[in-house]
């Protein structure tokens, strides 16, 4: 019986010259890869589930998606939310609309707010409700979906920075 030695196709590839690992546009089975790094809607019974990944505490945000209902110029019912609002709406020729929403992550939280949109003749509405999830400060820097796009950076008042506090003598 005649044993060969294992191949090392690295140090084989090395002396071609070949040093990169190249990645094909489509996956094994011959589909073409879909991005999954999008902002997700999701319509449930009774509201349309906004899910903006994770953002970054005391960050702004724009987060634009698009939802299968017309509601084109109309205006939110409730008290104005803290952490979001609808910054601008366009109508899509396919009967639905896109929204660019403002956020505001000020804490470490799950962010998961409503909005109702109502009709400007009162005729009809509908429910947003957002759902991220904000890191805190030392956790990191979120990888943003397509469609989330970073403003700003809210400034910390409670940075030591800032502080008057002189220590301990």
């Amino acid at each position: 019986m005649e044993v060969s030695e294992p191949t090392n196709h690295a140090a084989a590839a090395a002396e071609r010259g070949e040093h990169h690992v190249h990645f094909s546009e489509t996956g094994e089975d011959g589909d073409q890869l879909e991005p999954v790094h999008k902002v997700d809607v999701c319509v449930e019974e009774d509201k349309i589930a906004i899910h903006a990944g994770f953002l970054k505490a005391l960050h702004q945000y724009r987060v634009t998606c698009r939802v299968p209902v017309r509601c084109h110029g109309w205006t939110p019912t409730d008290i104005p939310s803290l952490h979001w609002r609808v910054q601008t709406t366009h109508e899509l020729p396919d009967g639905g609309t896109e929204l660019t929403l403002h956020v505001v992550a000020r804490k470490e939280k799950l962010l998961k707010e409503k909005l109702v949109l109502t009709a400007p003749d009162g005729s009809d509405s509908v429910t947003l409700e957002l759902n991220a999830r904000v890191l805190g400060k030392n956790t990191g820097t979120p990888f943003l979906r397509d469609g989330v796009h970073l403003e700003g950076v809210i400034k910390d008042d409670d940075a030591s920075e800032s502080s008057d506090w002189r220590g301990f003598d």
